[in-house]
């Protein structure tokens, strides 16, 4: 069982990476030429990793999504116009956190007045979120 430990958790990392929404199910297939192996657990890893599951023999071809998991590879079923609006709002999000950060630094006030390290803190942020948004629009 523990072949099924490692395929959630590598379908679960997947999800963090992409940013799917919790309630969100992902159509994917698994590649395997060993599917007696992931007939019976199927279910499980479906229902656990919150992925639409079907099992595919042999060597299919492999989509621009995959995942490895113990014997097999997952092939992901891309909505590109989805992925496409994600990527949009994460990008809108960003910005308007860059906005925000760039306004408090060139605000006298807060940069005079606030303690040096919260400054410093609105400086490592905007940093991050510009390296962020180059990463998304890059």
């Amino acid at each position: 069982m523990g072949f099924v430990r490692e395929a959630i958790q590598a379908l679960r990392r997947y999800r963090d990476e992409i940013g799917a929404p919790a309630g969100e199910r992902i159509r994917a297939r698994i590649i395997t030429e060993r599917g007696e192996l992931y007939e019976t657990a199927l279910p499980m890893i479906s229902r656990l990793a919150r992925f639409e599951l079907e099992i595919a023999r042999g060597d299919g071809a492999l989509g621009e999504a995959t995942i490895a998991i113990p014997d097999a590879i997952v092939e992901v079923q891309i909505d590109a116009e989805a992925a496409g609006a994600q990527r949009a709002e994460q990008i809108a999000k960003i910005r308007q956190e860059i906005e925000r950060a760039e306004g408090k630094l060139a605000d006298r006030g807060f940069v005079q007045k606030a303690p040096p390290e919260l400054v410093q803190q609105e400086r490592e942020k905007l940093e991050r979120f510009q390296r962020e948004l180059a990463e998304l629009e890059g």
